[in-house]
């Protein structure tokens, strides 16, 4: 098998509507309707948003990372509109962070569902470790 990346990852909500709202109009993603299915443009991938496969994850580390250029400017955008947001600890205990702190790597936040969006700075060494280029596929 030749992998050669993550197509999507389906993230479930409670409703639809409210989640697409969420998702284009507060995180500035880009909506892409199949029939009734919801997805969700996120650079050459997808996050297929649906409210019919059971219910959010609660007190988890389950997640999506979304990679951002500029993370301090975006920062500051998602708290002007008012969205919460954090750091986790080691437990998982959620902390405040500063939109003004210039110096951050990562930041978390919480879709209306609660299902939780790790945002990591483009520029982040972390997202990026010096791994051999074979290695950038699956093969099984």
């Amino acid at each position: 098998m030749d992998c050669t990346g993550i197509n999507h990852v389906t993230v479930l909500v409670r409703d639809k509507q409210r989640s697409e709202k969420f998702y284009v109009e507060t995180l500035g993603l880009e909506p892409v309707r199949l029939g009734s299915s919801l997805w969700i443009r996120v650079g050459q991938s997808f996050v297929h948003v649906t409210d019919s496969s059971g219910e959010p994850p609660v007190n988890s580390f389950q997640h999506l990372c979304l990679e951002v250029r500029g993370l301090p400017a975006a920062m500051k955008v998602l708290a002007a509109k008012g969205v919460e947001l954090f750091g986790l600890d080691s437990r998982l205990a959620r902390f405040p962070l500063d939109p003004d702190n210039l110096g951050q790597n990562q930041v978390f936040l919480s879709d209306p569902d609660g299902n939780l969006i790790e945002l990591n700075d483009a520029a982040n060494s972390f997202l990026h470790p010096a791994v051999p280029s074979s290695s950038s596929t699956c093969d099984l």
